[in-house]
């Protein structure tokens, strides 16, 4: 595919989303979270408006990327996902042990295997898939959330040895 036909960004189709999805109170807090005004981001989100969204900077950086280096552009993507994943559906606790997610991610990641080999439609692949990946993703936030607690304890036995 050649570049003219990989569409950059289009700078008033990305305000008009904003200006779509986002109210006010939307762009109140999300100044709130950046530290800005929401006048600001009012000027930027604006359709008539001459600022430019910081979005777009970031989203035509990702289109070259994209059209310089494809397999670049594939990570990229999945890292972007995977960042809006957790910031919309973020894991969970469990009181699940660590042998039981062990046990759900490999069976999770069975089912999906033999559903790409015994050629089941997409539909189902996507379904295993979400399955496979919320028990991964369990099983890596029990993970962290050892070694976040193996840390501290390790830190708390350090300094009462210095003290």
């Amino acid at each position: 595919m050649s570049q003219e036909t990989k569409k950059a960004p289009n700078i008033d189709a990305i305000k008009r989303l904003l200006r779509d999805v986002l109210t006010h109170g939307d762009q109140v807090e999300v100044g709130d979270m950046l530290g800005v005004k929401s006048a600001q981001l009012s000027r930027k989100f604006a359709v008539d408006g001459d600022r430019i969204p910081d979005l777009f900077h970031g989203l035509r950086e990702a289109w070259a990327i994209s059209v310089v280096n494809p397999e670049a552009g594939w990570k990229l993507k999945a890292f972007v996902n995977g960042l809006f994943d957790n910031w919309l559906s973020p894991v969970k606790p469990t009181e699940k042990n660590m042998t039981t997610l062990i046990r759900e991610a490999q069976e999770g990641l069975t089912a999906l295997v033999s559903a790409k080999l015994d050629g089941k439609p997409l539909s189902e692949l996507r379904e295993e898939g979400r399955t496979a990946r919320g028990a991964l993703d369990q099983l890596l936030a029990s993970l962290d959330l050892e070694f976040e607690l193996r840390s501290e304890s390790d830190i708390k036995q350090f300094q009462k040895r210095a003290s």
